[in-house]
């Protein structure tokens, strides 16, 4: 069977360069997650053809160059391999024993005149590891300066995170699933070498707590505009319908004033992820989150889905409109069942959605 030459694998399934470039032919990839090293590697690797004609990966090692009882890792099968996925639905491993290797192409020097690392070469918009320097449009406007520092992957959620009360480091991990842990120990270090926010060792020695500064509070109002943007334009898909954040969400919008005294929990069990459920600890001053029992009596079973949760806080319906069609059921004591419908507000953005004004007053007049 012929062997395929490196051209002609990268170009008969598409290039690394169509899953890495922005649309346009750019590479502007940020390695921040290290997956461009493995995505390199799978596609260079030696591939045949079939009888038919496609091209299927060959068998054995890569280059068929190391026996088992050569391989470098003496056991490999034992490498933790986090599996990710590409938006092409291309799958891969990212593998856990080497730094990634940057393409040339996508290296850049830092600015002229930066004596200390004028031999640092950085992907686009990563970070320097010891140097705390980023990269840059060049540009004196306030927007792209601004861009430089807020538009990483995840420093919005962390600020909006930090806005809504999250002090510690895994209250703003909760708000955030899926973010790695040692890129949000990367992007909180940064936003403290920028002034944004303070980190306070706590007392006991373990751990910390971050604090927003003047500065950081004042992205409050930037925040807000961005939801109001995303609000009005944007379209919800089904991959926006994170269980886990949903439920954080709905505990952020917990009216604690109107909770009764003691701590109320409510076991939530969701009909599209039934194979896991989460707590709500509904207590002053702060509401909580659980995903596993903490051992307390359970006072309420409420079961829904999470496009009712999101339709609740956006106002696309009511809780008593969901009870009434099934989207919500509630199992526990009468007294607290009637008080549920009262304890959450709704998101500070349901103002904003296209017809907002005309739907609120339709669904008030179907609830009274």
């Amino acid at each position: 069977m012929p062997r395929v030459t490196r051209h002609e694998q990268v170009h008969a399934r598409g290039g690394l360069g169509d899953l890495l470039s922005d649309g346009d032919g750019e590479g502007a990839v940020e390695d921040e997650e290290r997956l461009l090293e493995p995505a390199m590697e799978m596609w260079h690797r030696p591939r045949t053809r079939s009888d038919t004609g496609e091209l299927r990966q060959r068998e054995g090692p890569v280059g068929g160059r190391l026996a088992g009882s050569e391989h470098p890792h003496g056991h490999h099968a034992e490498i933790d391999r986090t599996p990710f996925t590409w938006p092409n639905d291309a799958s891969f491993s990212r593998h856990q024993h080497h730094p990634p290797l940057p393409s040339p192409s996508l290296q850049r020097r830092p600015p002229p005149g930066d004596d200390q690392h004028q031999d640092l070469k950085l992907l686009p918009g990563v970070l320097a590891r010891d140097s705390g320097w980023v990269g840059d449009y060049g540009q004196f406007c306030p927007i792209a300066r601004s861009s430089e520092l807020l538009a990483e992957r995840w420093t919005p959620v962390i600020v909006r995170n930090l806005l809504n009360g999250c002090h510690t480091f895994n209250e703003i991990r909760q708000g955030a699933p899926g973010i790695p842990p040692a890129l949000l120990t990367q992007r909180l270090q940064l936003l403290e070498r920028h002034g944004i926010l303070t980190r306070n060792a706590k007392a006991s020695g373990r751990g910390a707590t971050y604090e927003l500064t003047e500065m950081g509070r004042a992205l409050g109002p930037v925040c807000d505009a961005l939801g109001q943007w995303g609000a009005r334009w944007l379209e919800m898909e089904p991959r926006h319908l994170e269980p886990a954040y949903i439920l954080w969400a709905t505990v952020k919008l917990v009216d604690v004033d109107a909770l009764p005294s003691g701590t109320t929990t409510v076991r939530v069990r969701l009909d599209d992820h039934p194979a896991k459920d989460y707590w709500m600890l509904l207590r002053r001053p702060q509401a909580e989150l659980c995903t596993r029992s903490v051992g307390l009596t359970e006072d309420l079973l409420c079961e829904t889905d999470s496009r009712t949760l999101v339709d609740l806080h956006l106002r696309r319906t009511t809780y008593p409109q969901a009870l009434r069609a099934g989207s919500l059921r509630l199992e526990g004591s009468p007294a607290l069942r009637r008080r549920f419908v009262h304890w959450f507000r709704t998101s500070p953005f349901a103002d904003y959605l296209p017809g907002a004004g005309a739907g609120l007053e339709t669904r008030q007049g179907a609830d009274s």
